[in-house]
């Protein structure tokens, strides 16, 4: 605060008079107050909203699963599911035209199980197989709460329990199996193997294309020994797969997730196949694939 003195001697009207900074006469002591700074406003800054984390993939504990057979009135199989909730998902990383006779056994599968016990995960936008089934499988373990998936390629038609449906569809290759093999049900048996990674006969062991390392040999083509055998690799065009396996893998393998794509569980390595890379990575988590020689694949 100052205090400022300013002259209040009354003049007559009409007299003139000079400011004399040093006359103390007549003087009042008038109180100003000095200016009070401006106070800016205080500056608020919002916290930036953190960005919601990844879903994490669900923890299951395995459950043992059936297909129930019994016959209808007519002395047809039929096949009925003992679990509740969508248990398995029919994953199809199908990147070409797909055969109406897979189409048929894919159809067969969804009536077997239900729209209620059975999900779909599809992919037809990737360039590659591998990229397809990396999606699916990736898409599996977030968005799902599936135990199994059940991987099905686009031109693959294994046998559903029914040897009318297959003979009608495969008059000429049919031929060599017997109704009684015809008659088995992919995920039936796949389910009752027991094992985490499960394939069935992809290929044909007579002509040497067998899409898998399996002993099997030429000669018991035509019967179809009726056992599940461990391997190094298995072709994954018809492969059911317990989550716990893929999750063991991402865990043992992390270098193989990449930024902003999905992990690399079929992407080819060098001297390895999609299907390669993908068992071996299994069996070192601790998950040995299998082949079910009796369950024929056309």
């Amino acid at each position: 605060m100052k205090i400022i003195r300013t002259k209040t001697k009354d003049l007559k009207e009409g007299e003139e008079t000079s400011f004399n900074p040093f006359d103390t006469e007549s003087f009042d002591e008038v109180e100003v107050t000095a200016p009070q700074p401006v106070v800016e406003p205080e500056l608020v800054v919002e916290p930036e909203p953190e960005p919601e984390p990844e879903p994490k993939p669900v923890e299951r504990k395995r459950k043992d699963l059936a297909l129930n057979e019994s016959k209808t009135e007519r002395g047809n199989n039929r096949f009925t599911p003992d679990w509740e909730g969508r248990e398995i998902t029919l994953g199809l990383p199908w990147v070409h035209e797909a055969s109406k006779r897979t189409l048929i056994a894919l159809l067969a599968l969804a009536l077997d199980c239900g729209k209620e016990r059975l999900r779909i995960e599809w992919e037809f936008s990737q360039d590659t197989v591998h990229d397809a089934k990396n999606s699916i499988c990736d898409r599996f373990l977030k968005e799902s709460e599936s135990q199994w998936l059940f991987l099905l390629g686009e031109q693959y038609t294994p046998a559903v329990g029914r040897a009318g449906v297959i003979r009608g569809l495969f008059p000429e290759r049919s031929r060599i199996f017997s109704d009684d093999v015809l008659e088995r049900h992919v995920l039936k048996r796949m389910l009752a193997s027991g094992k985490t990674v499960v394939g069935a006969l992809v290929g044909s062991p007579r002509s040497g294309l067998l899409k898998a390392d399996s002993a099997i040999h030429a000669e018991t083509a035509d019967i179809l020994p009726n056992r599940v055998e461990g391997v190094k690799w298995t072709s994954s065009d018809c492969m059911l797969i317990h989550r716990n396996a893929l999750q063991d893998i991402v865990k043992t393998f992390p270098a193989r997730a990449v930024d902003n794509k999905p992990f690399q569980f079929f992407t080819p390595q060098p001297e390895l196949t999609g299907d390669e890379a993908f068992c071996r990575m299994a069996q070192a988590s601790g998950h040995i694939p299998h082949i079910d020689l009796a369950i024929p694949v056309l």
